[in-house]
């Protein structure tokens, strides 16, 4: 595929940042960690798409992404309430910090792609994503398609699930080449299409309850 235009549909990521920021003074608090989460990745794609152009190396930042990316949206986890205990919430937080440190500086460099913390983060934010979809199953009241969260974690499930597959595959050798351009290929259509179920659950957030004095 073409740079320009994978560079492009990665961009998408952008539309739900844009109506996520229409919708900030309105959205429930709940969706703020993922509002932040749409930004910082259309800026990272701005960024790596930048210094592509002018032929730098975009792993450090990548690296950086990934970890703050990871921070995000287990907050955004945290906030639906599928922490029962905070310190569940916490030990993730600290399991995240120690891996990507240790990887990054301790047994290779930040330099270098952190493929072991891609797995392993991915593979949490998946698990996450199908208890909280148990979560709403049971709770939720409405029209499950048309709810943000649910439509969230489809997207991560769909996402971070092939992220998962792919990055197995290139650390264990497993894909020539053309092998690892098609793998490229349908990682960013795929992007595309969760890209998008992101923009409509940035369009459905519910909004904020209005406060109102007692009579």
């Amino acid at each position: 595929m073409n740079f320009y235009i994978s560079a492009l549909l990665s961009a998408t990521i952008l539309i739900a940042g844009i109506i996520g920021g229409v919708r900030f003074n309105r959205v429930h608090h709940t969706y703020y960690p993922l509002l932040y989460f749409f930004w910082f990745a259309g800026f990272n794609e701005l960024l790596s798409t930048g210094l592509a152009i002018n032929h730098v190396n975009t792993i450090l930042n990548g690296n950086v992404y990934v970890l703050l990316e990871s921070f995000l949206i287990t907050w955004y986890f945290k906030k639906t309430g599928i922490f029962k205990k905070p310190v569940l919430f916490y030990c993730i937080l600290t399991a995240f910090g120690v891996f990507w440190v240790l990887e990054n500086f301790i047994f290779s460099t930040i330099h270098q792609m952190a493929i072991y913390y891609r797995i392993f983060y991915s593979f949490v934010i998946v698990l996450m994503s199908i208890h909280a979809i148990n979560q709403l199953i049971t709770t939720s009241r409405g029209l499950l398609l048309k709810n943000s969260s649910f439509l969230v974690c489809i997207g991560f499930i769909a996402f971070y699930t092939y992220k998962v597959i792919i990055e197995a595959f290139f650390l264990y050798g497993l894909s020539s080449i053309r092998f690892q351009i098609v793998v490229f290929d349908i990682l960013v259509y795929i992007n595309l299409v969760v890209n998008f179920i992101y923009a409509l659950a940035a369009l459905w957030m519910p909004k904020r309850q209005a406060f109102t004095l007692p009579s």
